[in-house]
């Protein structure tokens, strides 16, 4: 008598401190997985009302989920990034001309695009807010990308055909 919830509540509090120790220490589930940057990436920015720019950026890798590097639009500006968790971004770019942009966007590693919105500001004011969408160039990465194998497929899965694959019925 007595062994039933008593003695699973001291678990289930030891398995809490332990859930929350790696989260803290950074291996739990809400840490940024580690992102090679480094690479050409283009794309627009467009500042709301207005058309939008051509936007070019180069990125080189400076740890796990830190990135540097330059980007230019009307002109060459530097960058730091950084990876947070959930996918998402965070980068800072300082320009000549006094300006900061503050960007805050989404990585899809799937497609290699980040996109989001900036806030430009001069002397601490905003001065312009906008979205953006940057994708990486084809080859400018020194990571590899995951490639459909060639040869047989397994069974149930579609080929190049319209019609489903059906493994009980005989094909056409």
């Amino acid at each position: 008598m007595g062994k039933g919830r008593v003695a699973v509540a001291p678990h289930a509090a030891i398995l809490g401190v332990v859930v929350w120790l790696g989260v803290l220490a950074g291996h739990g589930p809400a840490v940024a997985a580690s992102y090679d940057f480094t690479g050409h990436w283009t794309g627009t920015a467009q500042q709301e009302g207005q058309p939008a720019n051509a936007l070019t950026a180069d990125f080189t890798s400076t740890g796990p989920k830190t990135f540097t590097g330059t980007v230019m639009v009307d002109e060459l500006c530097t960058v730091n990034g950084k990876a947070k968790p959930h996918m998402k971004v965070v980068l800072r770019v300082e320009c000549n001309n006094g300006s900061i942009v503050k960007i805050r966007g989404r990585l899809d590693r799937a497609t290699q695009t980040m996109q989001g919105t900036f806030a430009e500001f001069r002397q601490r004011r905003l001065r312009h807010r906008g979205t953006f969408v940057l994708s990486r160039q084809d080859g400018s990465s020194s990571t590899t990308r995951a490639r459909p194998c060639p040869g047989p497929r397994p069974a149930g899965t579609r080929t190049s055909s319209t019609a489903p694959h059906h493994p009980h019925r005989r094909q056409p």
